[in-house]
């Protein structure tokens, strides 16, 4: 039986694969274009094939991985999606399944999902309307379906987190995104700032928003989320944006030394933990912060793209960082 080409280390961990880079949605903010266009310039497929991703879930339960998270692409797409849902649950994992919710408008396939107790689903949706979430999908109709796909999902009772990327486009929605998303019973919401690959650095100049005017839209987000008795947490958000709010930083969780590793499309498994840090960046300010020994910074190409004027360290007094210090611990403690 094939492996993967780089061995999981035993322990709990998360495996993140890549089920292929087919989708039905083309959005304007995608990072996967870049590794698709790459395998169809070699020749190679871009999706796995049913034996190449069966393989793969049983190499990571020989390696003893606890989740796994089927992505893509639009994994949902696939006809053997069910399938590699049975056997996932089978080798007894738990199941993560991170899509744009489309398929899930099919009242039969929620059906046999739902019969799998141990699968969540991250939903995208990033506009609080159609005609914002559709053009950034660049695929009309996706927004009724999204929005079909998290209602059937709620209704059968399965777990359901948000995700938004944070944009040029919807910033002015961002709250309206999370009331939608409160409307339809979804109670944890992921708001993530765009890694610039693939179709998000071809559209960088008209995306991408600089960190200083996101920091009223953030918090207010989060007072909205408290408000609305939601949990809501900042991907790719450095604390100088947010210092208020340490907790709201997703990467701070990072901390409790969970074991994630992901397999793109024909390319071996890696550390995430490690690659991600290898293409985050530091401003020459960033060590008179309060918060850099727990910060990992932007994106690198946020720096090349804006600079660092954006990342004002946050000053603290003694008892100050005292008390951020025991909120840390006791957020890492949970």
């Amino acid at each position: 039986m094939r492996k993967t080409s780089k061995a999981v280390p035993h322990g709990k961990m998360t495996c993140d694969l890549k089920l292929g880079y087919s989708c039905n949605n083309d959005c304007i903010h995608c990072v996967i274009t870049d590794n698709r266009d790459a395998l169809q310039d070699r020749s190679l497929a871009i999706d796995l094939t049913s034996e190449e991703a069966s393989e793969l879930l049983a190499a990571y339960s020989e390696e003893g991985a606890a989740r796994v998270v089927l992505t893509g692409g639009e994994p949902t797409m696939r006809e053997d999606f069910i399938d590699l849902v049975r056997q996932a649950a089978a080798y007894g994992f738990a199941i993560g399944v991170q899509t744009n919710g489309r398929a899930l408008a099919s009242e039969a396939m929620c059906d046999a999902l739902s019969s799998f107790e141990q699968v969540s689903y991250t939903i995208a949706l990033h506009g609080d309307n159609a005609a914002t979430h559709d053009a950034i999908t660049q695929r009309n109709g996706s927004f009724l379906q999204t929005v079909s796909g998290i209602r059937n999902l709620r209704q059968r009772h399965c777990w359901v987190v948000g995700k938004v990327v944070i944009s040029q486009k919807n910033c002015a929605e961002l709250t309206g995104i999370l009331r939608l998303f409160s409307e339809l019973q979804v109670d944890k919401v992921n708001f993530a700032y765009p890694h610039a690959l693939g179709n998000a650095r071809r559209n960088r100049h008209f995306l991408l928003p600089r960190y200083r005017d996101l920091k009223e839209p953030l918090s207010q987000l989060v007072q909205v989320a408290d408000q609305l008795g939601m949990t809501i947490d900042f991907e790719a958000v450095p604390f100088c944006v947010i210092p208020e709010y340490p907790e709201a930083v997703s990467e701070l969780h990072e901390l409790r030394g969970t074991k994630k590793y992901f397999t793109p499309v024909h390319g071996g498994t890696r550390d995430w933990n490690n690659v991600r840090q290898a293409i985050k960046a530091k401003g020459t300010n960033c060590f008179r912060c309060a918060y850099d020994l727990i910060c990992e910074g932007p994106w690198d190409e946020y720096l090349e793209y804006f600079g660092d004027a954006d990342l004002e360290p946050v000053p603290f007094a003694p008892q100050e960082a005292e008390k951020l210090l025991a909120r840390i611990i006791s957020i890492c403690g949970h």
